[in-house]
């Protein structure tokens, strides 16, 4: 379910940060890869957030924080998407922390 930005600011955030989730972007053509709006060489992605997003998607899935983005693959068959699986496991991680994960 989505959060509107009044959802976000009863929480007590301004507005909501960015997320948003590729399948197949340059040099991941097999691949999922997460962006967090705020990170990048001098804030990198806290490892919590790898971790909870591997327990939402379970054993099939390999997942590496990379420091500035997240790579996703199925590791039973190398390229195989789920976008509902995924998109669904990551909202769910990132929600709470004041994310809206872009469509």
């Amino acid at each position: 379910m989505e959060k509107t930005k009044e959802e976000f600011n009863k929480r007590g955030t301004e507005k909501p940060l960015s997320a948003w989730v590729e399948f197949g972007v340059g040099g991941h053509e097999k691949e999922y890869v997460l962006n967090l709006e705020g990170c990048d060489i001098n804030h990198f992605i806290p490892g919590d957030i790898e971790s909870e997003i591997k327990n939402e998607l379970g054993d099939d899935w390999d997942i590496s924080n990379r420091g500035t983005r997240i790579e996703i693959v199925n590791r039973r068959v190398y390229g195989k998407r789920d976008d509902k699986k995924v998109r669904d496991a990551i909202e769910k991680v990132l929600t709470p922390r004041g994310y809206l994960l872009d469509k």
